[in-house]
Protein backbone atom coordinates (compact mmCIF):
# COMPACT_ATOMS: atom_id res chain seq x y z
CA UNK A 1 0.00 0.00 0.00
CA UNK A 2 1.08 3.60 -0.50
CA UNK A 3 0.95 6.60 1.75
CA UNK A 4 2.37 10.11 1.60
CA UNK A 5 5.02 11.72 3.77
CA UNK A 6 6.03 15.34 3.44
CA UNK A 7 8.91 17.71 3.91
CA UNK A 8 7.67 21.29 3.97
CA UNK A 9 9.61 24.40 3.01
CA UNK A 10 7.84 27.27 4.74
CA UNK A 11 8.26 30.85 5.81
CA UNK A 12 8.00 32.12 9.36
CA UNK A 13 4.26 32.74 9.05
CA UNK A 14 3.26 29.21 8.08
CA UNK A 15 -0.49 28.71 8.37
CA UNK A 16 -1.10 25.05 8.94
CA UNK A 17 -2.27 23.11 6.00
CA UNK A 18 0.09 20.75 4.28
CA UNK A 19 -0.18 17.22 3.13
CA UNK A 20 1.54 13.98 3.95
CA UNK A 21 1.64 11.07 6.27
CA UNK A 22 3.86 8.40 7.60
CA UNK A 23 5.07 6.96 10.81
CA UNK A 24 8.56 6.07 12.00
CA UNK A 25 9.26 3.45 9.34
CA UNK A 26 12.21 3.74 6.98
CA UNK A 27 11.18 5.03 3.58
CA UNK A 28 11.93 4.62 -0.10
CA UNK A 29 11.19 7.92 -1.79
CA UNK A 30 9.81 9.15 -5.05
CA UNK A 31 9.77 12.93 -4.90
CA UNK A 32 7.68 15.50 -6.64
CA UNK A 33 7.16 19.13 -5.71
CA UNK A 34 3.77 20.54 -4.97
CA UNK A 35 2.20 23.47 -3.22
CA UNK A 36 0.44 22.82 0.00
CA UNK A 37 -1.53 25.98 0.75
CA UNK A 38 -1.83 29.72 0.68
CA UNK A 39 -3.39 31.79 3.42
CA UNK A 40 -3.89 35.48 4.08
CA UNK A 41 -1.82 36.99 6.86
CA UNK A 42 -2.90 40.05 8.85
CA UNK A 43 -1.13 42.28 6.31
CA UNK A 44 -2.98 40.40 3.52
CA UNK A 45 0.23 38.81 2.30
CA UNK A 46 -0.24 35.53 0.49
CA UNK A 47 1.77 32.81 2.16
CA UNK A 48 3.26 30.11 -0.05
CA UNK A 49 3.93 26.66 1.39
CA UNK A 50 5.60 23.99 -0.67
CA UNK A 51 6.21 20.33 -0.07
CA UNK A 52 8.43 17.55 -1.34
CA UNK A 53 6.15 14.55 -1.34
CA UNK A 54 7.51 11.08 -0.80
CA UNK A 55 5.73 7.75 -1.03
CA UNK A 56 6.49 4.65 0.96
CA UNK A 57 5.31 1.10 1.43
CA UNK A 58 3.72 0.31 4.76
CA UNK A 59 2.42 -2.79 6.45
CA UNK A 60 -0.36 -1.42 8.65
CA UNK A 61 -3.73 -2.75 9.71
CA UNK A 62 -6.28 -0.73 7.77
CA UNK A 63 -9.12 -2.19 9.85
CA UNK A 64 -7.64 -0.96 13.15
CA UNK A 65 -9.98 1.25 15.20
CA UNK A 66 -8.50 2.50 18.44
CA UNK A 67 -9.20 5.30 20.88
CA UNK A 68 -9.01 8.95 19.81
CA UNK A 69 -5.59 10.60 20.15
CA UNK A 70 -5.55 14.14 21.66
CA UNK A 71 -3.37 16.78 20.00
CA UNK A 72 -2.88 20.46 20.83
CA UNK A 73 -1.93 23.44 18.70
CA UNK A 74 -2.12 27.15 19.47
CA UNK A 75 -4.37 26.72 22.49
CA UNK A 76 -6.81 24.34 20.80
CA UNK A 77 -7.17 20.67 21.73
CA UNK A 78 -8.40 18.26 19.05
CA UNK A 79 -9.09 14.54 18.97
CA UNK A 80 -7.80 12.52 16.03
CA UNK A 81 -10.27 9.64 15.53
CA UNK A 82 -9.11 6.16 16.41
CA UNK A 83 -9.42 4.94 12.82
CA UNK A 84 -6.89 7.55 11.61
CA UNK A 85 -3.13 7.20 11.90
CA UNK A 86 -1.19 10.28 12.97
CA UNK A 87 2.29 11.55 13.69
CA UNK A 88 4.12 14.83 14.27
CA UNK A 89 6.70 16.30 11.93
CA UNK A 90 9.01 19.02 13.28
CA UNK A 91 8.30 22.47 11.76
CA UNK A 92 5.33 21.04 9.92
CA UNK A 93 2.76 19.95 12.45
CA UNK A 94 0.28 17.18 13.08
CA UNK A 95 -0.32 14.86 10.15
CA UNK A 96 -3.22 12.40 10.01
CA UNK A 97 -4.14 9.87 7.37
CA UNK A 98 -5.96 6.76 6.33
CA UNK A 99 -4.06 4.45 4.02
CA UNK A 100 -5.19 4.66 0.40
CA UNK A 101 -7.81 7.29 1.30
CA UNK A 102 -6.31 10.65 2.33
CA UNK A 103 -3.48 12.45 4.07
CA UNK A 104 -3.85 15.79 5.81
CA UNK A 105 -1.91 18.30 7.88
CA UNK A 106 -3.69 20.13 10.70
CA UNK A 107 -3.03 23.58 12.07
CA UNK A 108 -4.65 26.30 14.14
CA UNK A 109 -4.23 30.02 13.54
CA UNK A 110 -5.51 33.26 15.03
CA UNK A 111 -8.48 34.75 13.20
CA UNK A 112 -11.88 33.25 12.55
CA UNK A 113 -13.42 31.65 9.49
CA UNK A 114 -15.42 34.84 8.98
CA UNK A 115 -12.15 36.81 8.78
CA UNK A 116 -10.78 34.78 5.88
CA UNK A 117 -14.16 34.65 4.15
CA UNK A 118 -14.09 38.43 3.72
CA UNK A 119 -11.84 37.74 0.71
CA UNK A 120 -12.42 34.07 -0.13
CA UNK A 121 -10.58 34.31 -3.44
CA UNK A 122 -7.35 34.99 -1.54
CA UNK A 123 -7.55 31.45 -0.12
CA UNK A 124 -6.99 30.07 -3.60
CA UNK A 125 -4.25 32.41 -4.76
CA UNK A 126 -1.37 30.28 -3.57
CA UNK A 127 -2.60 27.28 -5.54
CA UNK A 128 -2.98 29.45 -8.65
CA UNK A 129 0.46 31.03 -8.29
CA UNK A 130 2.06 27.63 -8.08
CA UNK A 131 0.36 26.38 -11.20
CA UNK A 132 -2.46 24.48 -9.58
CA UNK A 133 -5.70 24.17 -11.47
CA UNK A 134 -8.75 25.12 -9.42
CA UNK A 135 -11.51 22.55 -9.43
CA UNK A 136 -14.08 24.56 -7.49
CA UNK A 137 -14.84 27.95 -6.00
CA UNK A 138 -14.62 28.40 -2.26
CA UNK A 139 -17.83 26.84 -0.97
CA UNK A 140 -19.51 26.93 2.42
CA UNK A 141 -21.15 23.84 3.91
CA UNK A 142 -22.64 23.07 7.34
CA UNK A 143 -21.92 19.77 9.08
CA UNK A 144 -23.32 19.08 12.55
CA UNK A 145 -24.20 22.77 12.98
CA UNK A 146 -20.63 23.81 12.17
CA UNK A 147 -19.69 25.80 9.05
CA UNK A 148 -16.78 24.85 6.79
CA UNK A 149 -15.20 26.61 3.81
CA UNK A 150 -13.41 24.48 1.23
CA UNK A 151 -12.14 24.31 -2.32
CA UNK A 152 -10.28 21.80 -4.46
CA UNK A 153 -7.39 22.03 -6.91
CA UNK A 154 -5.20 19.65 -8.87
CA UNK A 155 -1.49 19.72 -9.55
CA UNK A 156 0.46 17.26 -11.71
CA UNK A 157 -2.38 14.77 -11.57
CA UNK A 158 -2.82 14.94 -7.78
CA UNK A 159 -6.01 16.28 -6.21
CA UNK A 160 -6.14 18.37 -3.05
CA UNK A 161 -8.88 19.78 -0.84
CA UNK A 162 -8.26 22.80 1.37
CA UNK A 163 -10.70 23.41 4.23
CA UNK A 164 -11.18 25.79 7.14
CA UNK A 165 -13.53 26.07 10.11
CA UNK A 166 -13.76 27.89 13.41
CA UNK A 167 -11.94 26.43 16.40
CA UNK A 168 -14.82 26.25 18.88
CA UNK A 169 -15.63 29.80 20.07
CA UNK A 170 -11.98 30.81 20.43
CA UNK A 171 -11.82 33.34 17.59
CA UNK A 172 -9.27 31.04 15.92
CA UNK A 173 -9.64 28.80 12.90
CA UNK A 174 -8.53 25.28 12.06
CA UNK A 175 -7.15 24.63 8.60
CA UNK A 176 -6.16 21.60 6.64
CA UNK A 177 -4.98 20.61 3.22
CA UNK A 178 -5.84 17.09 2.22
CA UNK A 179 -4.16 15.03 -0.44
CA UNK A 180 -6.94 12.88 -1.91
CA UNK A 181 -5.50 9.40 -2.35
CA UNK A 182 -8.76 7.57 -3.10
CA UNK A 183 -9.62 8.49 -6.69
CA UNK A 184 -13.29 7.68 -6.09
CA UNK A 185 -13.65 9.91 -3.03
CA UNK A 186 -15.53 13.21 -3.30
CA UNK A 187 -14.42 16.60 -2.05
CA UNK A 188 -17.29 16.54 0.43
CA UNK A 189 -16.06 13.24 1.86
CA UNK A 190 -12.67 14.84 2.43
CA UNK A 191 -14.32 17.71 4.30
CA UNK A 192 -16.14 15.15 6.44
CA UNK A 193 -12.84 13.45 7.31
CA UNK A 194 -11.53 16.85 8.42
CA UNK A 195 -14.75 17.62 10.29
CA UNK A 196 -14.38 14.45 12.37
CA UNK A 197 -11.33 16.13 13.90
CA UNK A 198 -12.38 19.78 13.81
CA UNK A 199 -15.70 19.28 15.59
CA UNK A 200 -13.84 18.08 18.71
CA UNK A 201 -12.05 21.42 19.17
CA UNK A 202 -11.82 22.80 22.70
CA UNK A 203 -9.79 25.63 24.16
CA UNK A 204 -6.96 24.51 26.44
CA UNK A 205 -3.92 25.85 28.24
CA UNK A 206 -1.97 22.66 27.50
CA UNK A 207 1.34 22.91 25.63
CA UNK A 208 1.46 22.36 21.89
CA UNK A 209 1.93 18.81 20.69
CA UNK A 210 5.49 17.72 20.01
CA UNK A 211 6.85 14.53 18.53
CA UNK A 212 7.54 13.21 22.03
CA UNK A 213 4.18 14.22 23.50
CA UNK A 214 2.28 12.74 20.55
CA UNK A 215 4.03 9.41 20.98
CA UNK A 216 3.02 9.49 24.65
CA UNK A 217 -0.57 10.41 23.69
CA UNK A 218 -0.70 7.49 21.26
CA UNK A 219 0.68 5.19 23.96
CA UNK A 220 -2.08 6.33 26.32
CA UNK A 221 -4.70 5.90 23.59
CA UNK A 222 -3.83 2.21 23.45
CA UNK A 223 -4.73 2.02 27.16
CA UNK A 224 -7.91 4.08 27.03
CA UNK A 225 -9.47 7.53 26.85
CA UNK A 226 -8.58 10.31 29.26
CA UNK A 227 -11.59 11.67 31.16
CA UNK A 228 -12.21 14.02 34.05
CA UNK A 229 -15.69 12.64 34.75
CA UNK A 230 -17.84 9.85 33.38
CA UNK A 231 -21.50 8.84 33.53
CA UNK A 232 -23.18 5.45 33.71
CA UNK A 233 -26.84 5.02 32.72
CA UNK A 234 -29.04 2.00 33.36
CA UNK A 235 -32.76 1.41 33.67
CA UNK A 236 -33.63 5.11 33.65
CA UNK A 237 -31.06 5.91 36.36
CA UNK A 238 -27.67 7.55 35.99
CA UNK A 239 -24.64 8.34 38.11
CA UNK A 240 -21.76 10.69 37.30
CA UNK A 241 -18.40 10.27 38.99
CA UNK A 242 -14.91 11.75 38.89
CA UNK A 243 -12.09 9.84 37.24
CA UNK A 244 -8.79 9.72 39.08
CA UNK A 245 -5.90 11.25 37.17
CA UNK A 246 -3.74 8.54 35.64
CA UNK A 247 -6.64 6.19 34.91
CA UNK A 248 -8.08 5.85 31.42
CA UNK A 249 -11.41 4.56 30.18
CA UNK A 250 -10.66 1.35 28.29
CA UNK A 251 -14.21 0.25 27.49
CA UNK A 252 -17.85 0.77 28.46
CA UNK A 253 -20.83 -1.49 27.88
CA UNK A 254 -24.24 -2.43 29.21
CA UNK A 255 -26.44 -5.52 29.19
CA UNK A 256 -29.53 -6.78 31.01
CA UNK A 257 -27.69 -6.80 34.33
CA UNK A 258 -25.75 -3.55 34.57
CA UNK A 259 -23.87 -0.71 32.89
CA UNK A 260 -20.13 -0.90 33.39
CA UNK A 261 -17.05 1.10 32.48
CA UNK A 262 -13.53 -0.31 32.77
CA UNK A 263 -10.62 1.95 33.73
CA UNK A 264 -6.96 1.06 33.41
CA UNK A 265 -3.84 2.65 34.81
CA UNK A 266 -0.77 3.32 32.68
CA UNK A 267 1.55 0.46 33.51
CA UNK A 268 -1.46 -1.79 34.18
CA UNK A 269 -0.73 -1.99 37.92
CA UNK A 270 -4.34 -1.31 38.87
CA UNK A 271 -7.71 -1.55 37.16
CA UNK A 272 -11.01 -0.09 38.32
CA UNK A 273 -14.43 -1.22 37.11
CA UNK A 274 -17.46 0.98 37.81
CA UNK A 275 -20.99 -0.47 37.68
CA UNK A 276 -24.53 0.87 37.89
CA UNK A 277 -26.89 -2.01 38.67
CA UNK A 278 -30.18 -2.88 40.39
CA UNK A 279 -29.95 -3.80 44.07
CA UNK A 280 -32.93 -6.18 43.96
CA UNK A 281 -30.81 -9.22 44.89
CA UNK A 282 -29.31 -7.58 48.00
CA UNK A 283 -31.68 -4.79 49.01
CA UNK A 284 -28.91 -2.33 49.84
CA UNK A 285 -25.25 -1.52 49.28
CA UNK A 286 -24.49 -2.54 52.87
CA UNK A 287 -26.01 -5.99 52.32
CA UNK A 288 -24.08 -6.39 49.07
CA UNK A 289 -20.75 -5.71 50.79
CA UNK A 290 -21.66 -8.02 53.69
CA UNK A 291 -22.33 -10.76 51.15
CA UNK A 292 -18.96 -10.11 49.46
CA UNK A 293 -17.21 -10.21 52.83
CA UNK A 294 -18.82 -13.52 53.80
CA UNK A 295 -17.88 -15.27 50.56
CA UNK A 296 -14.44 -13.75 49.81
CA UNK A 297 -10.99 -14.85 50.95
CA UNK A 298 -8.33 -12.55 52.31
CA UNK A 299 -10.59 -9.81 53.69
CA UNK A 300 -8.41 -7.43 55.73
CA UNK A 301 -10.75 -4.44 56.13
CA UNK A 302 -14.55 -4.10 56.25
CA UNK A 303 -15.73 -0.56 56.80
CA UNK A 304 -17.71 2.39 55.43
CA UNK A 305 -16.99 6.02 54.60
CA UNK A 306 -19.27 8.96 53.80
CA UNK A 307 -18.45 11.21 50.87
CA UNK A 308 -20.70 14.11 49.83
CA UNK A 309 -23.72 12.58 51.51
CA UNK A 310 -23.24 9.06 50.10
CA UNK A 311 -22.30 6.18 52.39
CA UNK A 312 -19.85 3.84 50.68
CA UNK A 313 -19.49 0.35 52.16
CA UNK A 314 -16.33 -1.53 51.26
CA UNK A 315 -13.99 -4.41 51.91
CA UNK A 316 -10.28 -4.65 51.21
CA UNK A 317 -8.75 -7.99 50.30
CA UNK A 318 -5.13 -9.14 50.17
CA UNK A 319 -4.13 -12.68 49.16
CA UNK A 320 -1.81 -14.82 47.04
CA UNK A 321 -3.01 -16.63 43.92
CA UNK A 322 -0.60 -19.05 42.25
CA UNK A 323 2.37 -16.97 43.37
CA UNK A 324 0.84 -13.59 42.45
CA UNK A 325 0.06 -10.94 45.06
CA UNK A 326 -3.57 -9.87 44.57
CA UNK A 327 -5.15 -6.81 46.15
CA UNK A 328 -8.84 -6.07 45.69
CA UNK A 329 -11.34 -3.54 47.00
CA UNK A 330 -15.10 -3.92 46.57
CA UNK A 331 -17.12 -0.74 47.13
CA UNK A 332 -20.85 0.01 46.87
CA UNK A 333 -23.29 2.81 47.63
CA UNK A 334 -27.04 3.24 47.18
CA UNK A 335 -28.19 5.59 44.41
CA UNK A 336 -31.59 6.54 43.03
CA UNK A 337 -33.50 4.47 45.59
CA UNK A 338 -33.15 1.00 44.11
CA UNK A 339 -29.78 1.04 42.36
CA UNK A 340 -26.21 0.30 43.39
CA UNK A 341 -23.16 2.20 42.25
CA UNK A 342 -20.40 -0.37 42.63
CA UNK A 343 -16.62 0.01 42.26
CA UNK A 344 -14.31 -2.97 41.90
CA UNK A 345 -10.57 -2.37 42.26
CA UNK A 346 -8.06 -5.03 41.25
CA UNK A 347 -4.26 -5.06 41.38
CA UNK A 348 -1.74 -7.83 40.78
CA UNK A 349 1.84 -7.52 42.01
CA UNK A 350 1.38 -3.77 42.40
CA UNK A 351 4.41 -1.71 43.34
CA UNK A 352 2.57 -0.26 46.34
CA UNK A 353 -0.36 -1.14 48.59
CA UNK A 354 -3.82 -0.34 47.24
CA UNK A 355 -6.14 1.38 49.73
CA UNK A 356 -9.57 2.99 49.74
CA UNK A 357 -7.91 6.43 49.68
CA UNK A 358 -6.44 5.63 46.25
CA UNK A 359 -9.87 5.48 44.61
CA UNK A 360 -11.90 8.16 46.36
CA UNK A 361 -12.12 10.22 43.16
CA UNK A 362 -14.36 7.48 41.75
CA UNK A 363 -16.47 7.83 44.93
CA UNK A 364 -17.19 11.51 44.27
CA UNK A 365 -20.56 11.12 42.59
CA UNK A 366 -23.76 12.92 41.68
CA UNK A 367 -27.02 11.56 40.28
Amino acid sequence: MKKMIVTLLTGAMMMCVATGCGNNESVKTETNLMQVNADVAEAEEIEHIFADVETMDAEEDEEYIGNPVPVVENGIKLLVPGNYWCFYEENKGIIAYQNDVFTLLLGVRDGSLADVMENPEDLQQGAIDFGGELQSDVELVTLNDKEYAYFAFTKDGDRFVVAYTDAADSGKRIGTQIHVVDEDATDMEMVEYFAAIAETAKETDEADTTEESLEQAKHISYIGVEKETSTLEFGGSSVTFQVKEGFYSAHAESDDYWAVEYFQEDGYDRSIDCYLMPNEDWGSAENYIMFEADYSDGVTVQDSVEINGYTFYYIERDYMDEGDHIQRIEIATDVDGDMLYRISVWAMNAKQDVTIEDVMDFMTVEE
